[in-house]
């Protein structure tokens, strides 16, 4: 899915999984990506792993629109739905 709207920029500082059925190594990460628009193609942001303490992977971006992919190399798991650590950045 997609986090954001149209008309206000966030920086979206974190971002922790709800699992259903936690993974089962400490390989699991997140590849971040932004957009300005929903039209638009998507900018590939950075690569963060998850911190198996709190559950968070650790992003630091900031756009009208967010997506993220989590990536499980070994074994399965389940996400129900997701946490955000986010500030509104403006409106544009």
């Amino acid at each position: 899915g997609t986090f954001g709207d149209g008309q206000s920029y966030y920086v979206v500082r974190r971002m922790r999984p709800r699992f259903a059925r936690y993974p089962e190594n400490d390989g699991t990460y997140l590849e971040s990506y932004e957009r300005e628009n929903l039209g638009d193609t998507e900018t590939a942001g950075d690569t963060t792993y998850l911190d198996q303490d709190n559950g968070f992977f650790d992003v630091l971006t900031n756009a009208r629109y967010h997506d993220w992919k989590v990536t499980v190399p070994e074994g399965e798991c389940e996400i129900m739905g997701i946490d955000l650590d986010v500030i509104p950045a403006g409106e544009r």
